[in-house]
């Protein structure tokens, strides 16, 4: 007797309820102590760098924990980068949240409505042919976005590009709920890490290496997840 397929969830998820709350413990504690160090004059980070740190931790947990809640959470942080990338002259990164909203909006789509008979999309794994359409777009897109970079004069232009364009298709990835999405988080997140600290954009630096932690676990989560979710496929076939 064959069932219908059961709706990805992440009931099962690689996150225990326990890791899960001492890391909503951390981006609380650590968000109202930025706040107040900010507003007692201890440190002088700008509002918006404020407001990207702490909606990009809340984001990106939200994506390791596989909830769909990360994507409009999401364009919260990108709005907030938008204003912090233009003010320090990285053009492009500024451009790519943009970008990031819209697709942010159709992964949002994907991740509840993109499956069979439109329901939820369940974590997959990306083919061969997706592979090297990805890694051929890669520099194709880097040369594009660094062009433009050089004629309007922006700051780290090859790093710059080179993250831009390996953040669009990460996100792309992410959209489509394939466990590979953070492989490339993880590389573009050491690469941000670097670019950021050489911008004096310190909090930012920091956020990255929280970043890179979580992109990291997140593998780890979705990778489990999916072998979870097969398996409850095969015994609803069975």
């Amino acid at each position: 007797m064959t069932l219908p397929l059961p709706e990805p969830t992440s009931k099962d998820s690689y996150v225990t309820p326990i890791v899960n709350k001492i890391a909503w413990l951390t981006i609380l504690v650590i968000s109202i102590a930025l706040v107040v160090l900010n507003i007692v004059g201890i440190t002088h980070f700008d509002t918006m760098e404020i407001i990207a740190f702490i909606s990009g931790l809340i984001s990106v947990w939200l994506a390791v924990l596989n909830s769909h809640w990360n994507w409009p959470i999401g364009i919260v942080n990108c709005i907030a980068f938008f204003i912090l990338f233009w003010q320090a002259r990285l053009f492009a990164n500024a451009a790519l949240q943009v970008l990031f909203i819209i697709i942010s909006i159709w992964g949002w789509y994907e991740w509840l409505m993109g499956g069979k008979n439109k329901t939820a999309l369940p974590i997959t794994r990306m083919n061969r042919p997706q592979i090297v359409r990805m890694t051929l777009l890669f520099p194709i897109l880097s040369i594009i976005i660094g062009t433009l970079l050089v004629k309007a004069n922006g700051s780290a232009t090859i790093w710059d590009a080179a993250t831009t364009s390996a953040s669009i298709i990460a996100i792309y990835i992410m959209g489509k709920r394939q466990i590979e999405n953070w492989i490339i988080w993880v590389s573009v997140d050491t690469v941000y890490l670097f670019l950021f600290i050489s911008q004096d954009l310190t909090l930012t630096a920091f956020l990255y290496i929280i970043f890179l932690i979580m992109s990291t676990n997140g593998f780890i989560a979705w990778k489990r997840e999916r072998t979870i979710y097969n398996l409850r496929v095969t015994q609803s076939q069975i």
